[in-house]
């Protein structure tokens, strides 16, 4: 049972070789590792090549086709890839020496699954220094955690069987965010035959403080036009019918509720001394079938949070969820969010 690890690769010099040694010193031994330069100006394609003539198990290639990014990147891998089995890896994550030996023995045990999940560590700089687990499994369902933007698991967690990849289309290539985000979600809603085990020991350590990525180089939220756009997608994305029918409507209004707080509370927070604050409420009403008053509420809730931040009065929040029925689940923008989808394994 063959693995074919994919990984997009864009200027990754000073770490790359971390990622690399993981795979090669790994205990199962039948994977191969497609390496794919997303037109890198560094020295990282001479790394790749010295991994190449170490072990012909890596293969390297530059993107050979538009538009740039680790989507289209993830898709040529997929294309090239020999293995019955797929895992996207990202350039500066570390798999744990028994990774794909844990998940290959899980396929072997379930083998008619379209895919499996599997716990990951969170690591600042080193993978000694690693305090937390992504992710938490709730009763909650799981869609409705990954609308609400708590999302379960990122790109590098799940093993898939390379026909499922191939029915499903793989990444798409023209979004600019929240690539694995969106396969994730059109995995769910196509009910997908998968496991997540949380239960099983992490077995891939996922770097949270390299700087090195457009993503944390770039904060969305910081950045009105970016944050505008993943606004625009994200309400375009859930006006698709089969949200409707996956969550009840209690469970699509917290969602809408949620995000709308979530969103409303980037512009308040970080834009709304310099800018014109905009969402189109016409537009999500339409898309969601839901009341203008949840919108409203959001807002005010997203306004409450920020009065109560700046001048510290921590009781306007609580009286505001005396007031109001249904909430926003105001935790999708709290500082303490980390304790929902964390968990501290020094306790």
């Amino acid at each position: 049972m063959k693995i074919s690890i994919v990984i997009p690769v864009f200027n990754r010099e000073k770490i790359i070789s971390e990622t690399l040694d993981s795979i090669l010193y790994q205990s199962y031994r039948n994977w191969e590792c497609l390496l794919i330069d997303d037109g890198s100006t560094d020295n990282v394609g001479e790394i790749c090549n010295e991994y190449v003539k170490k072990d012909p198990r890596f293969k390297y290639f530059q993107r050979n086709r538009v538009p740039k990014g680790a989507p289209t990147c993830r898709n040529i891998g997929l294309e090239y890839a020999s293995g019955d089995y797929i895992i996207f890896l990202d350039s500066d994550d570390i798999l744990h020496e028994n990774c794909l030996k844990q998940r290959i023995e899980k396929f072997r045990e379930f083998p008619n699954n379209d895919f499996l999940v599997f716990k990951s560590y969170l690591f600042e700089e080193n993978i000694t220094d690693a305090k937390f687990y992504w992710n938490l499994i709730n009763d909650e369902n799981l869609i409705y955690r990954f609308l609400k933007l708590d999302v379960l698991w990122q790109t590098s967690g799940p093993i898939y069987r390379k026909s499922y990849l191939n029915t499903i289309g793989g990444f798409s290539e023209d979004l600019l965010f929240w690539q694995d985000y969106e396969l994730h979600l059109r995995c769910l809603l196509q009910n997908p035959s998968f496991i997540f085990f949380s239960e099983m020991p992490a077995d891939l350590y996922i770097r949270q403080g390299s700087l090195d990525t457009i993503s944390r180089k770039t904060s969305f939220t910081s950045d009105q036009k970016i944050l505008q756009k993943r606004i625009d997608f994200y309400f375009d994305m859930i006006g698709n019918p089969k949200y409707k029918n996956a969550l009840n409507e209690e469970c699509l209004k917290q969602v809408v509720v949620s995000v709308v707080y979530y969103f409303c509370a980037q512009f308040i927070i970080r834009h709304s001394n310099n800018s014109k604050f905009r969402i189109n409420f016409n537009k999500i009403i339409k898309r969601t079938g839901l009341s203008r008053y949840s919108y409203f509420q959001s807002i005010l809730f997203a306004y409450s949070i920020k009065i109560s931040r700046k001048y510290k009065i921590s009781l306007l929040n609580q009286l505001f969820v005396r007031l109001f029925k249904s909430v926003p689940d105001y935790h999708i923008f709290d500082n303490n969010k980390v304790g929902r989808i964390k968990i501290d394994m020094s306790e």
